[in-house]
């Protein structure tokens, strides 16, 4: 078992503090499962480690969350609270945890706030610099 697939969020600065570096930066991992083993435990460790790291190497603050309800129900939730929801798109050719394969069908139709999701494949050079609203 591996811990769901993390989620980065990267808030801007407060008002009043423009052209400082006091950006915020978010990464959550649910849990892909509400019983998870020991090494599931140490990877979700280690990850936070990593995590924590570059908080403080790129001189960002963050918050770290742990989740233990199911995948979907989580990153829903969590997108509702949310300006904006990244997700990454699966991988054809990797399947996920059985948790993850309706994750984002489950947050496209129920969170009911905007979401980005970042094909599995390619390169993009620029984001962000044509948007359509519709």
């Amino acid at each position: 078992m591996t811990p769901g697939r993390p989620i980065i969020r990267q808030h801007p600065p407060a008002e009043g503090t423009a052209g400082c570096s006091n950006h915020r930066l978010e990464y959550h991992v649910p849990r892909a499962y509400p019983d998870e083993d020991r090494q599931t435990a140490e990877t979700a460790e280690q990850i936070e480690a990593a995590f924590r790291e570059h908080l403080h190497l790129s001189g960002l603050r963050g918050e770290w969350r742990m989740a233990s309800a199911p995948l979907s129900e989580t990153v829903v939730r969590q997108a509702r609270q949310a300006d904006l929801t990244i997700l990454g798109q699966l991988d054809p050719d990797r399947a996920p945890p059985p948790a993850g394969r309706q994750l984002i069908e489950d947050v496209l139709m129920t969170a009911g706030r905007p979401i980005l999701l970042i094909p599995y494949a390619g390169r993009a050079e620029t984001c962000g610099t044509n948007i359509l609203v519709g």
